[in-house]
């Protein structure tokens, strides 16, 4: 996924409103330099952003980065530190796609939040509407798409297509439940 560059000023805003999904997304981009130039240093500033407000997929990254000293100095205590304040919260090193019987060396809440994203952009640009709430489309799809991959990883692998697929698809209900909602308030 390539941002354009209204995608970027769009997560950009939402970020710098404090939003935490958008913080933890931009986290991403910057760590792996997608659309942007590659900048571990931003990409800690933005995971710091969002693990203080308690996401938990933020907190991890930002073990990640002190343990291997990636935008931020390798600070071990501060590594395990992050990773028990993501594991309070049911995500740990056990949640990150199984490289070793994985088809992909991407970790699945990254591919969720690269596939989430595109949508965002996708839905963004076809439908102008204020019915819909980009943040709260995350937020409110979030659950579903973790038990949904959570069931499919325990009767074995997942690939990334599927992944992607299934945060598609939850995506999708979610803008339609707004947008029915939005319709049923205006009439």
């Amino acid at each position: 996924m390539t941002l354009t560059p209204n995608g970027l000023i769009m997560l950009q805003k939402a970020a710098e409103e404090g939003k935490s999904c958008a913080q933890y997304d931009l986290g991403v981009i910057y760590a792996y330099g997608d659309g942007v130039p590659k900048d571990e240093a931003k990409a800690a500033t933005w995971y710091q952003k969002a693990a203080a407000q308690g996401n938990k997929y933020a907190q991890f990254e930002l073990g990640v980065m002190y343990a291997f000293g990636r935008g931020l100095p390798k600070d071990e205590a501060m590594a395990a530190e992050w990773y028990q304040k993501a594991k309070a919260q049911g995500w740990s090193r056990d949640n990150v796609g199984n490289e070793s019987k994985s088809t992909f060396a991407v970790p699945t809440p990254i591919l969720i939040a690269i596939a989430i994203f595109a949508l965002f952009l996708l839905v963004s640009l076809f439908d102008k509407s204020p019915s819909v709430d980009m943040y709260n489309v995350h937020k409110n799809s979030m659950p579903a798409i973790n038990a949904e991959i959570e069931r499919r990883e325990q009767r074995g692998e997942v690939s990334k297509e599927e992944i992607e697929e299934i945060a598609a698809r939850h995506v999708l209900r979610e803008v339609r439940r707004q947008k029915n909602e939005a319709q049923q308030e205006s009439k």
